[in-house]
């Protein structure tokens, strides 16, 4: 009669090799979103430390490296997109008379990228008056917790969008001041599942 020691000597192998690869996978780590590769030079990422970053005197610093869920591809805007300068948010114009439903992760958040042209910097915050009801949910590093104020620093070479959205208690009409680099800036009324909102005009930075 055949030996059947080869054969079994082949399924303990198996079966051993099967366990070490179970076991390496436990052990790994969840991957992060996916992000595109950070070219060479840029900044390994923010300071996860900096629990404090978000507020008007200290906004959360976005940047294009391998720790923020981004993507590196040309900007396409269009008549619906709320654009300042070169940053633009794609179809929130929509939002106005849109269903939160329709847009909401979950309760008051609401997941939108934020694209800018290649190699600019731009600092969003919420307006002092709209602060208990309203926040930025960007920033990989904070689990994209609410932020009074961001920095977005584009790809130099490319048109960057980065992962995130809006914290927005109820339907509003959020007040946002946005600096171009170190530029005076402009505030901007949003319209969040509010109808009309009152024009935008120039407003300098609060803190």
């Amino acid at each position: 009669m055949r030996s059947t020691q080869p054969a079994r000597l082949l399924i303990a192998t198996l079966t051993l090799l099967a366990a070490c690869t179970a076991h390496r996978s436990a052990d790994a780590p969840s991957p992060p979103p996916a992000t595109s590769r950070s070219p060479a030079g840029q900044p390994a990422g923010p300071d996860r430390t900096d629990a404090s970053a978000g507020t008007a005197t200290n906004p959360r610093s976005i940047r294009c490296g391998p720790h923020e869920a981004h993507i590196e591809q040309p900007v396409r805007r269009s008549a619906d997109d709320v654009v300042v300068g070169p940053l633009s948010w794609p179809d929130l114009k929509t939002w106005a008379t849109a269903d939160p439903r329709d847009f909401a992760v979950s309760g008051d958040d609401f997941k939108i990228g934020v694209q800018l042209r290649a190699g600019t910097t731009v600092t969003v915050a919420v307006a002092p008056e709209a602060r208990a009801y309203a926040g930025l949910n960007y920033g990989q590093a904070w689990s994209y917790s609410p932020a009074q104020a961001v920095t977005f620093h584009a790809c130099p070479n490319t048109d960057t969008t980065f992962i995130g959205g809006f914290h927005v208690e109820g339907r509003r009409c959020v007040p946002l001041d946005l600096a171009v680099g170190d530029a005076t800036p402009t505030r901007i009324v949003v319209s969040f599942f509010n109808g009309p909102c009152p024009r935008s005009s120039s407003a300098r930075q609060s803190s």
